[in-house]
């Protein structure tokens, strides 16, 4: 699913990746409420044809131009960057803006306020769900109706103005991070060897020698590289319309 929200609170239809060939509307879109875009790619996942397919969807309702142009903030997947995608977004006034790798946690406003009540709400209606259809399971013919809901719970104006107030994206704050926010990554950093086992004093010195060029030598890794999730996320000032992605997904698409 590709959710996008924009700053003064507001939403528009998600759009939904099916894990399919062949899109059939009838079964597929059934329950979804009406301006919901429906998408098809044997893998599920956000592909740079069908990114284009969202951009289209993102000016059928946000109505940008050359006139009124609009910020679109979004994280840099390889999907959302095609030279189709750029050249669409420069001829129908979207201004494009991606995230740095490894700051959506703190740069996406879906990820901080919306994609967390949502996937509460999703599994909410998914229990209800069974509870309604014993021993049945649920399918991709059931998932527009969920999300759906999930997406009109999780996508409220409070939450959204919360996402983009505590990203300092809008109003715009640098004051947000501390100066830990902006120091490098230990999650991948390993503990440095213990020296190797230190030779006694009976030890002739050319066996303390072969012990020491013996020994490993680590660095520290550097941070490790994690997939982009796409997703789109939209917000408004008083002088241009504001955006942001993240296609994860759920699968992102904020």
């Amino acid at each position: 699913m590709v959710g996008i929200i924009c700053a003064n609170g507001n939403a528009l239809p998600p759009c939904f990746v099916f894990p399919r060939v062949r899109f059939d509307e009838a079964r597929m879109m059934k329950g979804a409420p009406l301006g919901c875009k429906g998408l098809v790619h044997p893998s599920g996942w956000m592909t740079s044809s069908n990114f284009l397919y969202v951009l289209q969807h993102f000016v059928s309702h946000t109505r940008c131009s050359q006139e009124h142009k609009v910020l679109l903030i979004m994280d840099n997947h390889k999907s959302h960057l095609s030279i189709d995608a750029i050249n669409y977004a420069k001829e129908n006034g979207i201004v494009l803006l991606t995230l740095p790798p490894h700051t959506s946690n703190k740069l996406q406003p879906l990820d901080k306020s919306v994609y967390g009540p949502f996937k509460t709400f999703f599994n909410q209606g998914l229990n209800a769900w069974m509870l309604q259809h014993p021993g049945q399971c649920a399918t991709i013919y059931d998932m527009a109706p969920l999300m759906s809901s999930a997406w009109d719970r999780a996508a409220t104006p409070v939450n959204i103005k919360a996402g983009f107030r505590s990203t300092g994206v809008h109003p715009f704050d640098i004051g947000v991070f501390s100066e830990e926010d902006f120091g490098g990554a230990f999650v991948t950093d390993r503990p440095m060897a213990n020296s190797s086992q230190q030779s006694t004093s009976h030890e002739p010195d050319h066996a303390r020698q072969q012990v020491q060029a013996t020994s490993p030598d680590y660095e520290h890794p550097s941070e490790s590289q994690s997939a982009m999730v796409p997703g789109i996320a939209m917000g408004v000032s008083p002088e241009v319309s504001m955006s942001t992605s993240t296609s994860e997904q759920p699968r992102r698409v904020c």
